[in-house]
Formats: C-alpha cells, sequence, structure tokens
C-alpha cells in the first residue's frame, strides 16, 4: 500500500503539519545559539547554571535543610552569603536565612567608592573586597601607584572610568542581549536606553524593595536615599529619565526587580571580567573590588599601614567605619584573586 506521505504533495503536507505542533505550544522553539532568545535566569553569561527562584518559600526551604541542620547540630559557626547581588530580594532572602539558621552572616558584596552596606540586612559584614584594595593602598607608595598609572597611560591605557563603561557597553550588548530585550518590554521602554542606564549606574546595584501596603490599603515603594541618588546618577537623558521612572512605578515592581538581578552581572562581567583586563596601570588594584582610579597621592585615600596591618591580625575590616560594620572579614587572597 502506498503512504499517502509519499503521494504527489504529500510531503509538503507533512512538513505543514509538522509544523503547527510547535506552533500551538506556549514555549517557541529558539536557537540556542542566539543570545537574544534566551529568557531564563543565568549565572552571569553562564548558560549551564541556570538561576532558581530561592525568593519563593518551597525553593529556599529545600536546598537550605543542610545548612539548618548544620547550624542546629553546632558543625558550621557562620555564613557566607555568595553573589548576594544576584538575589531578586537580598534583605528578605537574608532575614530567612538568618531565622532558619541563627548565624553571624558575611555577604559577598562589591561595594563601590563610598558605598556601604545596607544597614537593614542581618549581617556580619562583607567577605571582604573592599579590604584587598585599603591594605594595597597601604602597601604601594603614593609616587609610586602615580608612576605605574602614567606607564599605563603611556602604553594607551584609557581612563579607568572610560575604560569601565566602554566593558560595561560591550557586555550588555553581547552577553545579555536576551535580557535586556526581555526586560526593556516588561518595564515598557526602549531597549537601547534600559542598556544605557545599566551601564551608568555608578554602584553594583540598587535595593527596591518589594511591594508594601501603607495605611491607606494601596501599594506603597519605599526608595532609599542611597537607591535615588544611584538612580539620579543614570539620569539625563528623556530615554534614561524613562527607564528610572519605570523602575520606581509600583505598577511594574516585577519587571524593577528582575532588572536589579541584572543590574550587579552588568557591572560584575564589564568591570573585573573586562574592563580590569584591558589597563595595564597599576595592576595590583585591578581586583574585585579594586579602585585603581582612587586618588592616592600624598596619602590621599590610603590606609596607614599600622591600620592594615591590625585589621587583617584580628580578622576585623580597616576602616570599618565605612561600611558600619566591624565583623566583616578581613580578605587578604580570594578565590577571584587575579595572578598578576
Amino acid at each position: 500500500m502506498t503512504s499517502p506521505l509519499l503521494t504527489s504533495g504529500g510531503a509538503a503536507r507533512a512538513r505543514q503539519d509538522l509544523a503547527t505542533v510547535p506552533s500551538a505550544q506556549h514555549y517557541r522553539l529558539a536557537d540556542w545559539h542566539n543570545r537574544a532568545d534566551r529568557n531564563y535566569r543565568r549565572f552571569f553569561d553562564i548558560d549551564g547554571l541556570v538561576g532558581v527562584r530561592v525568593e519563593q518559600p518551597e525553593v529556599f526551604a529545600r536546598p537550605h535543610r543542610l545548612v539548618a541542620a548544620l547550624a542546629a547540630a553546632g558543625r558550621i559557626s557562620a555564613v557566607r552569603v555568595d553573589h548576594v547581588d544576584g538575589l531578586l530580594e537580598p534583605r528578605a532572602y537574608l532575614r530567612r536565612l538568618a531565622a532558619a539558621t541563627g548565624l553571624p552572616i558575611v555577604v559577598e558584596k562589591i561595594l563601590t567608592g563610598d558605598e556601604r552596606l545596607h544597614t537593614g540586612w542581618p549581617v556580619a559584614g562583607t567577605t571582604g573586597y573592599e579590604v584587598i584594595d585599603d591594605i594595597g593602598g597601604a602597601l604601594v607608595a603614593p609616587d609610586g601607584h602615580a608612576a605605574l598609572v602614567g606607564a599605563g597611560r603611556a602604553e594607551g591605557d584609557p581612563a579607568v572610568a572610560e575604560a569601565t563603561l566602554d566593558a560595561r557597553r560591550l557586555v550588555v550588548a553581547t552577553s545579555f542581549t536576551g535580557e535586556v530585550h526581555r526586560l526593556a518590554g516588561a518595564l515598557d521602554v526602549a531597549a537601547a536606553a534600559l542598556a544605557d542606564t545599566l551601564v551608568r549606574l555608578p554602584v553594583s546595584r540598587t535595593y527596591l524593595p518589594a511591594l508594601g501596603p501603607d495605611p491607606s490599603g494601596r501599594a506603597r515603594l519605599d526608595v532609599t536615599a542611597e537607591d535615588l541618588a544611584a538612580l539620579a546618577a543614570a539620569r539625563g537623558t528623556p530615554e534614561r529619565d524613562a527607564v528610572v521612572a519605570a523602575l520606581v512605578d509600583p505598577a511594574r515592581r516585577p519587571a524593577a526587580l528582575a532588572t536589579q538581578q541584572l543590574m550587579g552581572a552588568v557591572m560584575a562581567k564589564g568591570v573585573e571580567d573586562t574592563a580590569w583586563y584591558r589597563l595595564s596601570g597599576p595592576l595590583a588594584f585591578f581586583e574585585v573590588g579594586g579602585d585603581p582610579g582612587r586618588d592616592r597621592r600624598d596619602g590621599v585615600g590610603r590606609l596607614p599601614p599600622q591600620e592594615a596591618d591590625q585589621g587583617t591580625g584580628d580578622g576585623c575590616i580597616p576602616g570599618a567605619e565605612r561600611v558600619h560594620w566591624t565583623n566583616s572579614l578581613g580578605l587578604r587572597l580570594g578565590n577571584t584573586t587575579r595572578p598578576q
């Protein structure tokens, strides 16, 4: 018997019928090579590590049972949280973790410039990235630092601010295209404007909270002065102003929270993983949390050597008042420390 697929026109009809199957699904088939089609949370730009929605209680419970059990048995004395800026709501997560373990918590958090840890976080401090820059400042003579900067400029190094801005633009346009377009649609803003806003933020991310009811029962958004300052720094054109307005719009809260998760990834991949490898001046400061553009002439911005030694000796960060916490780690070497 002859198959109907082998008769005249049968193969064409079969292909047409087959095409209707995926088109009727709730998903859309896409080429995984195309970055613009990605619509899932990743670990920065690593496709093989997919982010989970740990903000959901049932998702939080399963992977944290072991941590809670170890804490209850006295097997661990503290908890370190990596990449805290990748969480949807860091404060809510940290409060839940503190309740589950009852232990001190330190967070891997890059503090930029004069940025301080949010006082509402139930943590003992940071993992100490900011200390590396302070210690480096104590070990490098001011005139030597200036000489290194000059040598880098002679080799063609641009200014640090220019290098980091260009690098962030690059990763937004290559590694995070899909995320930017998806979030721009959810915020109802232009993708180019959202990308431009992301690269101009002066900090790793903002921490706009989830909505809470005010006494009248209406949705309320509490925005800190620090977040307002960070967002104000990213404004400057009508398009970027529209992005900032969308981020603080209570009606677009889910999209704004997801956008904040992308902010830290753009900063990390753009600065420490790209810009720092393009510059050749003061190499010791091209480090996670490092500030190679910091003014170190005549002792400005330098930690006295005796304070640096005291800080790393007892585990407390030097200049702890800068971050409000006196129990942060005194990091001297980390898993991300660059081989120079």
